[in-house]
């Protein structure tokens, strides 16, 4: 008898260890509290304020230069008031997901043919997070 309760103890520290090797190999992987991350929260279109929303789309521009320049980020954000003005009259439903809406989103044609957010794309695009998106 001793020798099984011997054998279960061993047993849950072994698991025990392992389960705090993992939790602490993704603490080091998993940016949990990255201020791109954080920033990209608009995107689920859940900010009550357009101040907030157009604050994390200055800072997030500001984080990408390679992908949206300075002299574009006005643009960028009167793309975004185009946007919440407009195409943004149906809400992000809770069943879709944040990149089906977006790839929708970023899919619209203006009058002429062009694409309607084109600015809004390549920043969208070109966050971290959305390299795993199908946009």
């Amino acid at each position: 008898m001793l020798g099984t309760q011997q054998k279960k103890k061993t047993f849950h520290l072994g698991a025990r260890s392992i389960y705090l090797a993992y939790g602490k190999a993704l603490l080091k992987t998993v940016p949990l509290a990255n201020k791109v991350i954080k920033h990209t929260n608009f995107l689920a279109l859940n900010y009550n304020s357009i101040e907030r929303q157009v604050q994390s789309l200055r800072y997030l521009s500001g984080q990408v230069p390679e992908v949206v320049a300075d002299v574009e980020k006005s643009s960028l954000i009167d793309e975004w008031h185009l946007f919440m003005c407009g195409d943004c009259e149906e809400p992000l439903s809770v069943d879709e997901r944040v990149d089906v809406y977006w790839a929708k989103v970023l899919s619209l044609k203006s009058s002429p043919g062009r694409q309607k957010y084109p600015l809004m794309s390549k920043l969208i695009k070109g966050t971290p997070l959305s390299a795993s998106w199908k946009c």
